[in-house]
């Protein structure tokens, strides 16, 4: 089975902490035979377009630099990055730079640290899941927020493109993707 990768990463040089996520995908590019589509926000205080290139190194990508937007942070680039592989045959992982503003010792690194766990060491699993799901994700968090049941904290998930269903429910905003997986499992 196909699998495709979609990012969203925000190099603030200040921190350093998203060449975790590089570092991350780089030791498991095998996992990656697909479409590999990496939107960069770049702004003041962010790695330049080269250094971000140097960092990937030999794992090859497209590389889509875009404005980053303080605002709409991931949400800026998630739409665009959904169409590209709504059509994609096999499956898709997302994810981006967690806790990019925060320093090395903070929690959201740890967090990030066990997400790609969970997401990228069990591709079985992962692939048993989507045989009944569109989606799966390792942090469901049930509570009514964001106008939702539920949405998936951390939001880092794999799911099935073809399976989607809610592709106009993508809105630009700071929670979107949070809330998309909801939309994909509603009946």
């Amino acid at each position: 089975m196909q699998r495709n990768l979609i990012c969203h990463l925000f190099p603030l040089k200040s921190t350093g902490t998203w060449l975790r996520t590089v570092q991350h995908l780089r030791a498991r590019s095998e996992l990656f035979d697909g479409q590999r589509i990496i939107s960069v926000a770049i702004g003041p205080g962010t790695a330049t377009p080269e250094e971000v290139a140097e960092a990937f190194g030999d794992f090859e990508a497209v590389f889509r630099f875009v404005p980053n937007d303080e605002t709409l942070w991931e949400g800026a680039s998630f739409p665009g990055l959904l169409n590209a592989v709504i059509n994609a045959p096999g499956i898709t992982f997302y994810c981006h730079s967690k806790g990019a503003s925060h320093p090395v010792e903070h929690v959201s690194q740890r967090w990030a640290d066990v997400m790609f766990h969970l997401c990228l060491d069990y591709p079985g699993g992962v692939s048993e899941v989507l045989e009944c799901s569109p989606i799966a994700g390792p942090f469901m968090r049930i509570e009514m927020r964001m106008h939702v049941d539920w949405h998936d904290s951390g939001t880092f998930f794999w799911f099935r493109p073809t399976a989607c269903h809610s592709r106009e429910m993508v809105l630009s905003d700071r929670n979107c993707v949070e809330r998309w997986p909801t939309y994909q499992c509603h009946h």
